[in-house]
C-alpha cells in the first residue's frame, strides 16, 4: 500500500502488518496524485512537477516540471505511457522512460481545473473530469477529444471506469453512471443523489459501487 500526505512524505506500508517499511521525503512538495508504470511510481505535486520512482528501493529517478500549478490526477494508459491532469486547466500525455518524461502532447479542452483522469483499455478512451463541469472523451489512438458532456454549476471531481460504465462523483453530491455503449452519442444517464455534498472518492470492490464524500459519509450501492 502506498500513500501520500500533505506533509510532503509518502508512505510504503506492509499489507500482512500494516506497519510502515519505507518513508519517501518529497523535499518542498506535496504529493496529490499517483500512479505505477512499468515498476515505477509516478507522483504529482502541488508545484507542477512529475516525479519517477523505483519501486524496487524507492530510489527518485527523474524529476520534471510538467505544469504550471497543482497535478491533480495521473491515469495509466500503457506500459510507457502516463496522462497528467492539473489545476493549470491542461492534460498532458508522457512517454516515461527510467531517465525522463518525453511530452507527446498537450489537451486544451477544459476551461477550469482537471481533477479527475480514467482510462478505458478496449475502448481505447482517456476519459477526463473538470471544475469547469465537463467530462470529456478522447481517443487514446490520436489523442483528439470525441465527446464532451456537461452541466452547470457541477464541477467533476472523481471519475472511474468499471466494466460497461462509465461512474463519475459532482461537486452538487450526485453520482452520475453512464453506458459505454451510448455514451458517444447520447445524455442519458443514472444519477445517485444519497450524499450531501462533493463526492471526492469512487472504487467498486467485490462489484458494489463504493462512493465518498465531503459530507463525511461513505455510501455502498449494489446488487
Amino acid at each position: 500500500l502506498i500513500s501520500a500526505s500533505p506533509d510532503r512524505t509518502i508512505r510504503i506500508w506492509s499489507t500482512k502488518t500494516w506497519s510502515t517499511i519505507r518513508i519517501l521525503n518529497t523535499g518542498k512538495s506535496a504529493t496529490c496524485s499517483m500512479a505505477l508504470i512499468d515498476g515505477k511510481l509516478i507522483t504529482g505535486s502541488d508545484d507542477g512537477c512529475l516525479k519517477s520512482w523505483s519501486v524496487t528501493g524507492w530510489s527518485l529517478l527523474r524529476t520534471v516540471t510538467a505544469h504550471l500549478h497543482v497535478v491533480w490526477a495521473l491515469a495509466r494508459y500503457s506500459s510507457d505511457v502516463i496522462i497528467s491532469g492539473s489545476s493549470d486547466t491542461t492534460i498532458k500525455v508522457w512517454k516515461v522512460s527510467r531517465n525522463d518524461f518525453a511530452l507527446i502532447t498537450t489537451i486544451t479542452v477544459h476551461k477550469d481545473e482537471v481533477q479527475a483522469l480514467t482510462v478505458d483499455q478496449k475502448n481505447h478512451w482517456l476519459i477526463a473530469g473538470s471544475d469547469d463541469g465537463r467530462i470529456s472523451i478522447h481517443d487514446c489512438k490520436t489523442w483528439t477529444c470525441i465527446r464532451t458532456l456537461g452541466w452547470e454549476s457541477r464541477a467533476v471531481l472523481s471519475l472511474i471506469n468499471y466494466g460497461s460504465k462509465i461512474i463519475a462523483g459532482l461537486g452538487n453530491g450526485v453520482v452520475s453512471i453512464w453506458d459505454k455503449s451510448t455514451i458517444l452519442t447520447s445524455d442519458e444517464c443514472l444519477n445517485l443523489e444519497e450524499h450531501k455534498n462533493c463526492v471526492m472518492a469512487l472504487a467498486v470492490v467485490d462489484s458494489k459501487l463504493v462512493t465518498a464524500g465531503y459530507d463525511r459519509s461513505i455510501k455502498v450501492w449494489g446488487p
